[in-house]
């Protein structure tokens, strides 16, 4: 909780008591990177904006828990391969159907 409370002053902006932390959309701010075994995963405002009607939300919300959930503006942009067998996740950029 702390650590999104810091990411988000870095985009001048504070969650909520819901945990939403609005900005501009035209607001720009540092990218936030994850370092899985040694390899970075960045992800930048396009990464995380989330958008609702005409406002914009940071895409990241707080938790008493002291861990990190990778959730939907990461599996958004890595593709994600869950092999439980192997006790291992796998991670790769994600293709969409609009992308070049």
């Amino acid at each position: 909780e702390d650590q999104v409370k810091s990411f988000a002053e870095a985009w001048d902006t504070a969650p909520d008591p819901d945990g939403f932390a609005p900005i501009p959309c035209d607001k720009n701010g540092p990218p936030l990177v994850f370092r899985i075994r040694g390899r970075d995963f960045v992800l930048t405002k396009a990464d995380l904006l989330v958008t609702k009607g005409s406002d914009c939300y940071l895409g990241i919300m707080g938790s008493s828990i002291d861990f990190w959930v990778l959730g939907h503006v990461f599996l958004r942009k890595f593709y994600t391969l869950f092999d439980a067998g192997g006790h291992r996740l796998g991670f790769a950029l994600a293709r969409h159907p609009d992308d070049n």
